[in-house]
């Protein structure tokens, strides 16, 4: 069932797990040439670490954000192939990626290599174990922000990631995350959850990070989008005349995922059918809350895998 305007999301970090996208690769030819030339380029078996792991393995940034990354790409392009066009394109973190891809912004064959760059920079300028990201749910913006402020002078942490308006994530040095997660709870928080990631993602500790990445992009070639992609830093609709798409995602590294503004700029803009395409259902769920304060129908799927895809394109007689 479609309603209005179409977006579709795109997930990010944290949502992979080994198997993802096995049963679309064995079902569909153009998946399988996708993940083959991702492979080539990366020289690096995509197919290999998404199917069968170690999960030790896909954990690491550096093969999590590509796996991920051509999984996306791979169920957007069955999508466009069965002339399913959204109106609008958001990725959350990673996910922005394949925005970028959907909105034909950048082409798979170079966002492959910088997803696995992008990765090596983040997980070298704060090695594996140093940090961490936490969500907190149940507390509102400034509860969280004041939790933040009494633990800055004893460890870095930040706010990373508004979700919803009582889901927010902290990212920061391991201490400082741990402290802010055992004050959240003291303050009544419902549940706190540390993120399957391996670094303070989006915060100012990834900002030589984002530098190194405007260089990589320097390097690839850009076009103006074809269909509207709200970057996350901001929140609102990409302007490729007055931003420059390099900018916009050096700032994206480090800074905020602004997710719930996000939804409401899709709202204000007429979106009334949003689709999470990619690994787990986290999207959905944010953007089912987000979407709780409006009294008009929506509608709000996942699809991640085929049985999924086929439900779906039956749903539209595609």
């Amino acid at each position: 069932m479609i309603i209005g305007k179409i977006a579709f999301m795109f997930p990010g970090q944290g949502t992979q797990y080994v198997g993802m996208g096995k049963d679309l690769y064995q079902n569909y030819e153009k998946i399988r040439s996708l993940y083959l030339e991702g492979s080539k380029n990366l020289n690096l078996d995509l197919t290999k670490l998404s199917f069968e792991g170690p999960k030790e393995e896909l954990l690491k940034t550096q093969n999590q954000q590509p796996c991920i990354h051509t999984l996306e790409v791979s169920l957007f392009q069955i999508l466009k192939e069965r002339l399913i066009i959204p109106d609008f394109v958001v990725g959350y973190s990673l996910g922005e990626y394949a925005a970028l891809v959907a909105s034909q912004i950048f082409e798979y064959k170079d966002t492959v290599n910088i997803t696995r760059k992008r990765g090596i920079f983040m997980e070298s300028e704060v090695p594996n174990g140093i940090g961490k990201m936490c969500m907190i749910n149940g507390l509102s913006l400034n509860e969280v922000k004041s939790i933040v402020n009494d633990i800055k002078d004893i460890s870095f942490v930040e706010i990373s990631n508004i979700n919803t308006p009582s889901s927010i994530i902290i990212s920061g040095y391991s201490k400082g995350v741990e402290l802010a997660q055992q004050k959240a709870l003291e303050k009544g928080a419902n549940k706190t959850i540390f993120l399957k990631v391996s670094g303070p993602f989006h915060t100012i500790l990834l900002k030589n990070a984002g530098k190194n990445l405007k260089n990589e992009l320097k390097k690839i070639k850009s076009n103006i989008p074809k269909i509207n992609y709200i970057p996350n830093y901001s929140g609102e609709i990409y302007n490729y005349k007055n931003e420059n798409i390099i900018d916009v995602l050096e700032k994206h590294i480090y800074m905020p995922v602004l997710w719930e503004k996000t939804i409401s700029t899709l709202v204000e803009n007429g979106v009334r059918t949003f689709i999470e395409i990619g690994p787990g259902k986290s999207l959905c769920k944010y953007t089912r809350k987000c979407l709780e304060k409006y009294d008009f129908e929506t509608y709000v799927l996942g699809i991640e895998n085929y049985n999924e895809l086929q439900d779906f394109l039956k749903t539209i007689n595609k």
